[in-house]
Order: structure tokens, then C-alpha cells, then sequence
């Protein structure tokens, strides 16, 4: 099979490609004799003309997307790079091919629905080529910014400045649509003030402030039968989870270090406010007891996140599950996972 540097096709791993002839290009990275391929989809393309053999399920042919070219011209400026677009319009294979090009790089990935780094409901970066899971990382608590756009502006842009190098790729959600959501962007780019920002889908350009039109660069998306839907994005969450979770075991720590003072089993106060896990009169607020077992929370050790846990029990003590070592301290978030890890919201509910 021939390819020429106008085109690239897409394949379905896990499979090898045999180059015969020339070199290929696969996610950043150049192969010019065997490319062993994971499970997942992947674009392949040449700068020049190759000829391979391969067993992968070649999905489709398409235009060059010129990703690679966009990327060569940003390393050699050097900056801050933010990436906007749509769900699955191909914003976090565009950073890791981005990564793998230029190896010294942070990375921070601002979407907590679908991240790169680290867990669901976390904002994190990591400084490439580190081998940490990540070098510092914010808990937002929920899998949407839209649940909270300023707070996760604010994480987002601390995490930015804790960790920037001379270069920056900024992976963000795809909630682009109506006004919160332009809000939430534009105020994300006041604060980050990137070099660059690349948008997978030209309508957003003119929409955004005048000072940063000089600085877009519209990037090809990837074809939409690669997209996923709403169903595969909570699997893949899911899976996230399971990943994590899968070598854990309980850690106790003391009541108040998540509810406040236990007055007793179904009842807590804290700060002259009542919080009770069994619904009949109510004062202050309402937690229901069969979610808040399974409430995802973030760990801390000397004041910096270290993991995340889920609460499984509550008695004198709360009994966490995590694959951490140690915690000095509890970050509650908005969601709850079951046995299954399927996620539900978690909202404290005002008593009337």
C-alpha cells in the first residue's frame, strides 16, 4: 500500500505496519522499518512517499491533517499553547502527537470529564519527559466545568503557573456551545494569556476577543465517525475509575476530617450548621446515605493532593477506598461511584 504526504488514513490497533519504502509518522512519533500499533485508533502519514504492509483495519483515507507541521512551527517559538474544539474533535491525540514531538513539555489537561493525566473530576499537568502520574493536580469534583465555570478557571490557571515551562500544551473539554460555555472559555484564555490557540472548529474564532484573532490557528478535526457519544464518554470514564481503584485497600480516617463533629450515627454539625444522612425532619442540611457511601473525594498529604478515595463506610471513623499509602486530610467532590463505579451526582440539599 502506497501513501503519499496529501493524505493519511486512519487504522484500528492493535496491529504492525512493515515499511517497505520511506518513513511514516504516527502519533509524532517516526517509524521507518516496523510500527507496533495498541489498541485504539490512530492516523498515519509520511512527509514524503512510503509503501507499507500492514494486517490494522484501515478505518478510512482522509486529507493530511497537517498536525504535525503545525507543531514543528510551535516548538520552534517556544510559548503556551491552548487547544479549543468540540467533544472528540481530536484536541488530546493532537497533544500527545505534540508531546511525542518535542519531549520537554508540560501538559496540562483541563478536562475533567475525559482526561490524559490522572482521574475524572481532577485538573492535572505533568512536566514531560518525568515519569510521575502526575507534578501537581487540582480537584474539581465533578466531570463538567459547567457545574462550576469560575472555580474551574481558578484551578486551572494555578495549576498553569505552578508548572509552565518554556513549553506549554493546554488540553481542554469540549463544552463549547452557548453563551456559559463561551463565558468559561474566554475567561480561561484572559487568565492563561496563551501564544497560541488552536481551535478544531473555525466557528468559534470570531467570536472571540479581538486581542487574541492574531494568535488562532484553525486545526483539521478528526472524521466524526470517530467520534464518541455520550454513553462511551461515561464508559470511558468508567474504566478510568476501575483502572485507578484496581489495587486498592481501606484507609480510616477521623470523622471530622470530612463531616465535621459527629453527634451521632445519622447526624453531624459543623460550624453551627446540621448535615444528617437520613431523611425525615431536617434541620440545616441532607446527604442521602446510600450516596454518600461511594463519594469520590481527594487526599491530601501535607497540603497538596496526593490521590483520590471513596468513602465506603461511615462510623466513628471514615473508612476510605484508595490505592494511597496515607492521608492527612479530605476533599469531598459532587459525584458518588457505586460498586460498579457508575457515577451519580452528590448534592448537599438544603432542609426547608
Amino acid at each position: 500500500m502506497k501513501l503519499n504526504k496529501e493524505e493519511d488514513i486512519i487504522v484500528e490497533g492493535p496491529c504492525e505496519i512493515k515499511i517497505l519504502t520511506g518513513n511514516i509518522f504516527i502519533q509524532g512519533k517516526e517509524f521507518g522499518d516496523i510500527a507496533i500499533i495498541g489498541k485504539g485508533t490512530f492516523s498515519v502519514s509520511t512527509n514524503n512517499i512510503a509503501e507499507i504492509e500492514t494486517n490494522c483495519n484501515i478505518l478510512a483515507k482522509i486529507s493530511h491533517l497537517g498536525w504535525d507541521e503545525i507543531i514543528s512551527q510551535i516548538i520552534q517559538t517556544e510559548g503556551t499553547t491552548i487547544v479549543l474544539g468540540s467533544n472528540d474533535s481530536g484536541k488530546t491525540y493532537f497533544c500527545k502527537t505534540f508531546i511525542n514531538k518535542t519531549k520537554n513539555i508540560t501538559y496540562l489537561t483541563a478536562d475533567v470529564g475525559q482526561p490524559d493525566i490522572f482521574i475524572p473530576t481532577f485538573i492535572s499537568s505533568k512536566i514531560f519527559p518525568e515519569n510521575s502520574i502526575f507534578n501537581y493536580t487540582e480537584f474539581y469534583g465533578y466531570t463538567s466545568p459547567s457545574y462550576n465555570p469560575r472555580l474551574h478557571v481558578e484551578q486551572t490557571s494555578k495549576i498553569y503557573e505552578k508548572t509552565k515551562s518554556k513549553i506549554n500544551v493546554i488540553d481542554t473539554d469540549g463544552w463549547v456551545r452557548g453563551l456559559k460555555a463561551y463565558m468559561h472559555k474566554k475567561e480561561l484564555i484572559y487568565y492563561i494569556n496563551p501564544d497560541y490557540i488552536l481551535l478544531f472548529d473555525e466557528r468559534l474564532k470570531n467570536d472571540l476577543p479581538s486581542m487574541f484573532q492574531n494568535r488562532i490557528v484553525i486545526v483539521n478535526k478528526i472524521p466524526r465517525f470517530l467520534f464518541k457519544n455520550k454513553l462511551e464518554r461515561i464508559r470511558s470514564r468508567r474504566e478510568k475509575f476501575i483502572k485507578y481503584f484496581r489495587d486498592s485497600h481501606i484507609l480510616e480516617v477521623n470523622y471530622t476530617d470530612v463531616f465535621g463533629s459527629r453527634l451521632n450515627h445519622n447526624l453531624s454539625t459543623a460550624w453551627g450548621d446540621m448535615l444528617q444522612f437520613e431523611y425525615g425532619e431536617c434541620y440545616g442540611y441532607f446527604i442521602d446515605k446510600s450516596i454518600i457511601k461511594g463519594a469520590l473525594v481527594a487526599l491530601l498529604n501535607s497540603g497538596k493532593i496526593s490521590g483520590a478515595g471513596i468513602i465506603r463506610n461511615i462510623n466513628e471513623k471514615i473508612e476510605i477506598l484508595t490505592p494511597e499509602k496515607k492521608a492527612d486530610g479530605v476533599i469531598l467532590g459532587s459525584i458518588s461511584l457505586n460498586d460498579n463505579f457508575e457515577e451519580r451526582s452528590l448534592r448537599l440539599l438544603k432542609c426547608y
